[in-house]
Formats: structure tokens, sequence, C-alpha cells
């Protein structure tokens, strides 16, 4: 039995996102680890931020196919 649903549709809005930038402060630069990497909606906001640099680790391996994607695209 394969538990993992794929939606057709890949909208994913990360929970708390302003929540977690407020208490991190990327707005100061450094490194930062996202170790739920998803489909990249905190790295990508945290990265809109100077001088920041995200380790981003994730359990699924197709999360990081799946942003490539998507970041080529934009």
């Amino acid at each position: 039995m394969i538990a993992t649903i794929i939606p057709d549709v890949r909208n994913h809005y990360p929970v708390l996102l302003s929540e977690i930038i407020s208490i991190i402060t990327p707005q100061y630069g450094g490194t930062f680890i996202d170790c739920t990497f998803g489909q990249g909606g905190y790295t990508k906001r945290i990265l809109n931020f100077p001088e920041t640099k995200v380790i981003a680790l994730d359990r699924d391996s197709e999360s990081c196919l799946l942003y490539t994607s998507d970041a080529a695209d934009e």
C-alpha cells in the first residue's frame, strides 16, 4: 500500500510563515536550516532577504525535484 498522496495541483501554503520569519529574523542575514523543506515555502521566503543561505532537508526525496522544477519556471 502506498500512503503518499500526490495532488494534481501543487499549491502549498506554509503554516505560520509570518510568525516563523519574525522569530528567526533573516533580515540580518545568516545561514538557516530548513528540515521540512517540502515545497520550499520557508526557504523561498528566507532567501528573499540579502546575505542569507539555506540548507534544506526533507525525508521525501521528490520534494527537491518538485522545487527544482518550480524554480526553473520562475
